[in-house]
C-alpha cells in the first residue's frame, strides 16, 4: 500500500467495530453514534482498497463537500427511513461527527451518494458540509455492445498504468507490481491495449 493511503478495509472495520462482536450485530449504528478517530483521516486523503475487482484495487479519495453538491441514491423519508434521518440531525447539533458517505462519480460527472443517503439528507437539513469518499470514474478503454465507451471506477493500478502511458516515472517496485498484476487481470490487460 503506498504511504499516507488509507486502507479501506481497515477504515470500514473501524467502523463496524462499535456495533459487532465476531459476527454478532451488538447495537445499531443508527441507534448509537461512532465516536473515535481513525488514523490519518482527513480531507484530501486516497484510501485502497485490499480487495482487487476487475480492473484491481479500487481508490477513492476523502473530501468534503456541500450536501447540495451532491445527489442522493435514495429518498430515505419516501422509504420510511425519516426517523434515522432526525437522529442524525439530534447527533450534528450535539457535535458528532458523522462517517463520510460513500460516493460515485457517474459517466456524466455527477457525484451520486451511494451509501449514506441518511447522513446526507440530515446534513443537508442542518446546512452543514460533509465529508465523502469519492470514487472518480475513468474511462475503461473499452466499448460495450452498442459501441459506448465502458467508463470504471480509478483503481491503483489503472492510475498506474495511465502513469506509464503518459510517459510519466514509475519506481520500479511499483512497475513491477503493477506487472505481476497485469498477468491475472484480462480486463486490465484490454484497456492496456485498447489505449496504446
Amino acid at each position: 500500500m503506498p504511504q499516507d493511503w488509507i486502507d479501506l478495509a481497515a477504515w470500514r472495520a473501524f467502523c463496524r467495530a462499535p456495533y459487532v462482536q465476531g459476527q454478532t450485530k451488538v447495537r445499531s449504528n443508527l441507534d448509537t453514534p461512532l465516536v473515535g478517530r481513525f488514523p490519518g483521516l482527513r480531507i484530501g486523503t486516497w484510501g485502497l482498497d485490499t480487495l482487487s475487482l476487475s480492473y484491481g484495487r479500487d481508490v477513492e479519495q476523502l473530501l468534503r463537500f456541500d450536501p447540495a453538491e451532491l445527489v442522493p441514491g435514495e429518498d430515505a423519508v419516501a422509504l420510511g427511513r425519516g426517523r434515522y434521518v432526525e437522529q442524525y440531525q439530534a447527533w450534528l447539533r450535539a457535535g458528532h461527527v458523522a462517517p463520510p458517505v460513500r460516493v460515485v462519480q457517474t459517466e456524466a460527472g455527477t457525484l451520486r451518494v451511494v451509501d449514506g443517503n441518511r447522513r446526507w439528507l440530515a446534513h443537508q437539513r442542518e446546512q452543514k458540509p460533509l465529508r465523502a469518499w469519492v470514487s472518480w470514474s475513468v474511462p475503461s478503454g473499452l466499448v460495450d455492445s452498442s459501441g459506448r465507451p465502458i467508463v470504471t471506477g480509478l483503481t491503483w493500478e489503472i492510475s498506474v498504468q495511465d502513469a506509464l502511458q503518459a510517459g510519466e516515472r514509475v519506481q520500479p517496485r511499483v512497475r513491477a507490481a503493477y506487472e505481476q498484476v497485469l498477468q491475472k487481470k484480462p480486463e486490465l490487460r484490454r484497456r492496456a491495449e485498447a489505449l496504446r
